[in-house]
C-alpha cells in the first residue's frame, strides 16, 4: 500500500500532469476535427477508444512526400516531455542519495541494473497514463469501447487498416512504442552519465526531429509513425525492424553502461558536493 500512496504524492501528480493535459488536448482536438470532417462529408462518424491512440501515433507522411508542416506537434511534444522526465531522473544519479545507495549496493553493476529496471518502470507508467487518459476521455465523451472505425481512419487519417489484426495494432500501439522509448531512455542515461544531462536531452530532440525528415533504421522514431509502416501503407519502415533495432540498442546500452560504471569514480561527486 505504501508504494501506491507514494505514486499519488503531489510530486508525482505534478510530474505527469503535463502529460495528461497533452493527451486530453489531442483527444479533444481529434473529437472536434472528426465532427467537422463529418459535417463536411455529411456523414456521422462514431469514435472508438482505439481511434484516439491510432490517430495519436499516426505520425506524418514519408519524407519523400510533401506536407505543409512535416512535424506532428502533439506527437513531438509528447516525446520531448518524456525526454525531460528521463533527463531529470538521470540527473539524480549524481545526487548524494544515489551515491549512498551505490555504496550500500556494493556491486556497481547491480546498482546499474536497478536503474535499468527503473527505466522500464518509468516508461511503462508513461504509456499506461497515456492510454488510461485516452480511455477516461473516451468514456466520458461516449466513445465506443470495442473495435475501431476503419472507414474513418482511412478517410480522415489515410490509414488502411482493413487487413490489420488486433495483434498487429497491439504491436504498433503498445509493444513497439514501449521498446523504442526504453531504448532511447537507455541511450539518454548513458550520454547523461558519460557527457552531460543537457547535451543528452538535446541529442534526443535531434534524433526525434531527424526521424521526421529522414528515414533510416537507426532513427527509431520513424517506427512510431503508423502511416509509414509497410503493413499499413505501401511505403515506410517495418515495425519488426523497429522492435529488433530497439532491442539491439537496449542490450548495447545496458552492456556499455555496465562497463562504464565499473570505471567511473562516482565517489568524486560526493566529495565535490
Amino acid at each position: 500500500m505504501k508504494k501506491y500512496r507514494n505514486f499519488f504524492r503531489i510530486e508525482q501528480i505534478k510530474k505527469y500532469l503535463p502529460l495528461i493535459i497533452l493527451v486530453c488536448i489531442h483527444c479533444r482536438w481529434l473529437q472536434v476535427n472528426v465532427e467537422i470532417f463529418g459535417e463536411i462529408r455529411q456523414t456521422e462518424y462514431s469514435l472508438f477508444l482505439s481511434d484516439y491512440a491510432i490517430s495519436f501515433f499516426k505520425g506524418t507522411i514519408p519524407p519523400s512526400e510533401q506536407e505543409v508542416f512535416n512535424i506532428p506537434s502533439l506527437w513531438s511534444f509528447y516525446f520531448i516531455y518524456f525526454f525531460a522526465i528521463t533527463g531529470y531522473e538521470s540527473s539524480q544519479i549524481f545526487s548524494k542519495f544515489e551515491q549512498q545507495k551505490l555504496i550500500r549496493q556494493g556491486k556497481r553493476k547491480h546498482w546499474w541494473y536497478l536503474k535499468f529496471f527503473q527505466i522500464l518502470k518509468e516508461t511503462a507508467i508513461y504509456l499506461v497514463i497515456t492510454y488510461v487518459t485516452m480511455g477516461i476521455y473516451g468514456i466520458c465523451t461516449d466513445a465506443k469501447i470495442g473495435g475501431l472505425s476503419r472507414e474513418l481512419q482511412f478517410q480522415y487519417n489515410g490509414l488502411k487498416l482493413q487487413e490489420v489484426s488486433a495483434i498487429q495494432l497491439l504491436i504498433y500501439l503498445v509493444i513497439l512504442p514501449y521498446l523504442v522509448m526504453v531504448a532511447m531512455a537507455c541511450v539518454q542515461y548513458v550520454m547523461a552519465m558519460e557527457i552531460n544531462v543537457v547535451i543528452s536531452f538535446l541529442i534526443m530532440v535531434i534524433i526525434l526531429v531527424g526521424s521526421v525528415f529522414f528515414e533510416t533504421p537507426f532513427l527509431v522514431y520513424n517506427y512510431l509513425m503508423l502511416i509509414r509502416h509497410e503493413e499499413i501503407m505501401s511505403t515506410g519502415v517495418n515495425a519488426w525492424i523497429g522492435m529488433g533495432m530497439s532491442l539491439f540498442l537496449i542490450c548495447g546500452m545496458v552492456l556499455i553502461e555496465k562497463q562504464f560504471v565499473q570505471k567511473k569514480d562516482f565517489l568524486l561527486y560526493i566529495m565535490v558536493s
